[in-house]
């Protein structure tokens, strides 16, 4: 498979293919630079972001995410069309994309409040619902 080719104009990409999940070994992880960080999603909910920590239960829904902000982004747009603003409290992403892929479909697991944390490896970051985005 050859990979994925696209053309700019103006600074934006143009027929723009993203590669198959199984064949993406891995996928850029910030960590630990982003441990403890807030992410702001484009719904105006906070995330606080835990690098090499996991969330273990309560998962709802698994997707292929090829960053950490996509599967942040995936879980606050849940929670904004559903109307439901805690119905995805918290994510569970893993950068070892095409393993993960294989075994679970996917390397993004969003979470409800049925989760408990514990800690991780390299490779797995995850965030959590910040309080004032529950209100």
């Amino acid at each position: 498979m050859s990979p994925a080719t696209a053309t700019t104009t103006g600074g934006l990409l143009l027929n723009y293919t993203a590669a198959v999940p199984t064949s993406v070994s891995t996928v850029a992880l910030d960590c630990p630079d982003q441990d403890q960080k807030i992410y702001t999603t484009g719904h105006n909910q906070t995330f606080v972001l835990s690098c090499y920590r996991g969330l273990q239960g309560g998962d709802f829904a698994t997707i292929v995410a090829y960053s950490y902000a996509d599967c942040i982004e995936a879980c606050s747009s849940y929670n904004s069309w559903t109307g439901n603003k805690t119905g995805c409290s918290g994510i569970q992403f893993t950068n070892t994309m095409g393993a993960t892929y294989k075994d679970y479909q996917g390397n993004c697991w969003m979470k409800n409040l049925g989760y408990s944390g514990k800690h991780g490896e390299e490779g797995g970051i995850a965030a959590t619902l910040g309080l004032n985005s529950m209100v």
